[in-house]
């Protein structure tokens, strides 16, 4: 993790000795908006009894992949804040599960430390609000639902979590409106509620709950439009 981490925040500083064009960015197209995908790698440990395994409380690896799409303002030259939204799937599914997917919503506040006419350097932090799922395909109800019929079911875990996310990147543009991005970031989120059922082997429902923490680094590329 380190070294990924390394390479990313390297790569971007040596774009940042190249990006010392003569002409300043105009003060005009304030609205970007941005969409992208990437990877990452995490450590997390859950906090639970029985259905996340035996091996509770330790810390895992894993990986995701996500899609984001983001909006900024930037309300004074070097200054913006906006929202990013993110779709995640986790490569390993935390504990074997079937499929296990996120989704973030965050408010953006960023500041440009270079800015070029083409060439932004600038850094970022956002709060973030989480949710999350987990599924498990179980197979037919030994009982019978109030049809007669038996039922195909499932363990859905869901939950929902707060964090943050801190990150550097590097905006390019080809001319006014079109532009790529690269962005190298750090997240971590705390779901202290995940809540499921026991399995339906009758049609009453008993809550449980669980703690599920993680952070990680990433990457995201993608393109920009400004106006």
């Amino acid at each position: 993790m380190r070294k990924f981490t390394f390479l990313i925040l390297s790569f971007l500083l040596y774009l940042g000795a190249f990006c010392q064009e003569k002409k300043d960015q105009p003060s005009d197209n304030p609205y970007k908006f941005r969409i992208g995908a990437g990877a990452g790698i995490i450590k997390y440990s859950i906090n639970s009894n029985e259905t996340f395994g035996s091996q509770s409380n330790s810390i895992k690896d894993d990986a995701y992949e996500n899609l984001k799409i983001y909006a900024d303002y930037y309300f004074v030259r070097r200054f913006a804040i906006g929202i990013a939204l993110e779709s995640n799937g986790f490569f390993t599914k935390l504990s074997s599960f079937d499929s296990v997917s996120s989704f973030n919503f965050g408010i953006v506040f960023k500041y440009k430390f270079i800015d070029k006419e083409f060439n932004h350097l600038f850094f970022e932090i956002s709060p973030l609000y989480s949710s999350i799922s987990f599924k498990n395909d179980i197979g037919i109800s030994p009982v019978q639902n109030p049809s007669g019929y038996f039922d195909e079911y499932y363990v859905r875990i869901t939950g929902k979590g707060l964090g943050f996310e801190a990150a550097l990147g590097w905006d390019h543009y080809f001319g006014d409106h079109f532009g790529l991005f690269l962005i190298s970031d750090f997240t971590r989120l705390i779901y202290s509620n995940l809540e499921y059922p026991v399995p339906p082997l009758t049609y009453n429902h008993y809550p449980q709950s669980s703690e599920l923490k993680y952070a990680g680094f990433g990457a995201n590329l993608g393109i920009i439009f400004r106006i």
